[in-house]
This record gives C-alpha cells, structure tokens and sequence, in this order.
C-alpha cells in the first residue's frame, strides 16, 4: 500500500521523486512505486506542463499538442508507449538478464562516445549552429554546479523546461478533445526500439539522454510514444541490473540493495508486479485524464500556482541555493526560446555533466 500512494504523490507532485523514499520501502513497494511514478508524472506534464526526470525531452511536444486541443491524445499516446514497452520488455526478459552481465561494464566506454555523437548531431541538426553550442554550454555548466547538491536536478530541470512554457503568452484557452484512438505507427516502433537499445548498452545513463539522438529525427507526438517506450523499457532494464550485477540508475532501487541479498531468482517475481502494476496505472491514468478532460481544465489558470509550486519545492528541497539555480535555468530555458533552438539543446544540463565526470 505504502509503494502505491508514495508512487502516485510522486507521480503528481512537482519535486517528489521517489529515490526519497527508497529507504524505508521494501523490494516490491519500490517497483510498484515506479511503476506508478511514471504513469502517474504523465497527468502532471500534460496538465500541468512540470517535467519529470526521467521524460523531461517530451515536455513540449505535450504543450504543442495541448495548445490543439489534444492534451488528452498526448496523455493516451505517452501511457500507451509505456505500457507497450514494459510488456514487450519484459516477453524479452530473460534475454536482458543473459546480456546485462555481460555488457554493463562495457557500457562506462560507450557511454561517452554516444554522448558526444548525440551532442554533435543536435548541433549539426540545427539552423543556427552557434546558438545551439552557446544553449549546450550554458546549461551544461549550470548543471555541472546544480548536481552538486542533493536534488538539485529538480530546480534544474523545471527552470529549463517548464519556465519557458508557464510564462508564455501563448496558452490561449483550447477545449480539449477525449480520442478514444490513436494509430501507432510502425516507425515509432522501431525509433523506440533504437532509443532503447541505446539505454540497454549504455546503462550509465538515463532515458532522456538515451533519446537525445531520436530527438533530432523525429518530433511531436511520434516522439512522445517514443519517450514512454523508452520509459517503460528503464523500469525492466533497472530492476534486471540491480537482480543481476547489483547496480541499478534508480536510487530508490540503489537503496534496496543495501537492505535486501541480490538474487536473480527474484527476477520473474519483479515481472509480475510491474506487469501487473502497469496495466492497472495505465487504465486508472487514462480515467482520470478522461475525467479531468471532462471539466474543462484549462492551464492558464494554472500558471501561476505551478511556478509558486515549483519555486518552493525548489527551495525547500535545496534551500536558497535551489531558488538561484531554478532562477538561472528559467533564463537558460527561455533564452533557448528567443534563439529559436530546439529545447534538446538543454539536455547539455545532463550530458555536460556526465562527460566531465567520466574526464
């Protein structure tokens, strides 16, 4: 019960992620507290516009498709990707326990090489080069301070993404359509397959930077379905990792190992319940998001309590320093705006980081 409702409220509430309550959770509340978290952070993007660590690059698209009135189909289309990529993972669940042993040391190598390469093709990739090098930069020195300190990502991250969306001008009031249907299309497929081989052979990183080479080929909703295959395929690959070589991405999961033996016997056990936890997350998201639709949400009066929200879970979670970073990544975040360069360009706040630390 306790992973259910942690799961949820950290789905919901800007800040809460749930590597906080790893510590005192056992084994199976922490899967079933992922699992939710990330279904669950879909309402909180979409009606919203505050990101989650781990799908912050689908953030816009959501915007653009919510100013269409198509916030419900953007909710539909991210859930559904998901819940796809955790059933088809987990089919092809003892091939990932075969491999992980086998290729997560190898994985500290390719890890850079695929950053840099990710790097230079959103560079290349966009009309005004310099500008795109100069948004890199910015964000990736004020992520190397930022990840300095304990959940500073969290100001990080929603200064640079949701800042430059909660004050726009742009949200003009859009009725918000409830589709039933959504056509998946087969080259998504495929572009979340290649995104999530990239997060299998480099598990020293995360889903968002895992796409960050997709990011540069595909766009709107396409690359919404694509973000939630490779969400949905983090929860499988990291309970596999921590089962198998005793390491996991996810802190929550980092903190089980502490208190539980790691055996890989427990393996088909952690299926189930993230199968099981998925399909019901997946329907209870979608009825609430039909529900919400329902009564006519409307996010311009909702911008406002959003960046009140954000700046104090900022401060309360890093202190005075968490409102200077927030502060620093909204001027970053809407910079990138009025350079017309692709938000991508603020992924630098987390590879920039991640190269200097491997240096």
């Amino acid at each position: 019960m306790k992973g259910i409702i942690l799961g949820i409220v950290s789905g919901l509430i800007p800040g809460l992620h749930p590597n906080l309550f790893g510590s005192f959770l056992s084994l199976e509340s922490i899967i079933t507290m992922l699992v939710l978290y990330r279904f669950f952070s879909y309402l909180k993007e979409i009606f919203f516009m505050v990101p989650s660590e781990s799908n912050v690059l689908s953030l816009h698209p959501i915007y653009r498709l919510y100013k269409k009135g198509l916030g419900y189909k953007a909710l539909i289309i991210g859930s559904t990707g998901v819940l796809i990529s955790v059933l088809i993972s987990i089919m092809i669940s003892p091939l990932l326990v075969y491999l992980m042993p086998k290729i997560y040391f190898l994985s500290f190598a390719i890890g850079v090489p695929f950053l840099i390469l990710s790097i230079a093709y959103i560079i290349l990739t966009e009309r005004n080069k310099f500008y795109s090098l100069v948004i890199i930069l910015l964000s990736g020195i004020l992520g190397f301070f930022s990840l300095k300190f304990e959940n500073g990502i969290i100001p990080l991250l929603s200064g640079l993404f949701s800042i430059p969306i909660l004050i726009s001008k742009e949200t003009p009031h859009v009725k918000q359509e409830l589709v039933n249907k959504i056509k998946i299309k087969k080259r998504n497929l495929i572009f979340g397959v290649l995104s999530s081989i990239f997060l299998i052979i480099t598990p020293t990183i995360g889903p968002s930077q895992s796409a960050m080479f997709t990011k540069g080929i595909i766009s709107g909703e396409d690359f919404i379905f694509v973000m939630g295959i490779v969400d949905g395929l983090d929860i499988v690959l990291s309970t596999i990792m921590l089962l198998t070589v005793g390491k996991s991405r996810i802190g929550a999961l980092e903190e089980a190992k502490n208190r539980y033996t790691i055996n890989p016997n427990y393996i088909p056990k952690a299926m189930a319940i993230i199968s099981v936890t998925s399909i019901i997350s997946y329907i209870l998201v979608i009825e609430i998001g039909k529900l919400i639709t329902k009564k006519k949400f409307n996010l311009k009066y909702f911008k406002i309590p959003s960046i009140i929200l954000l700046i104090f879970m900022s401060i309360f979670l890093c202190g005075p320093i968490g409102l200077i970073i927030f502060s620093f990544a909204g001027l970053i975040g809407l910079l990138a705006n009025k350079l017309k360069v692709k938000m991508v360009n603020c992924m630098g706040s987390l590879a920039i980081p991640f190269l200097l630390s491997k240096i």
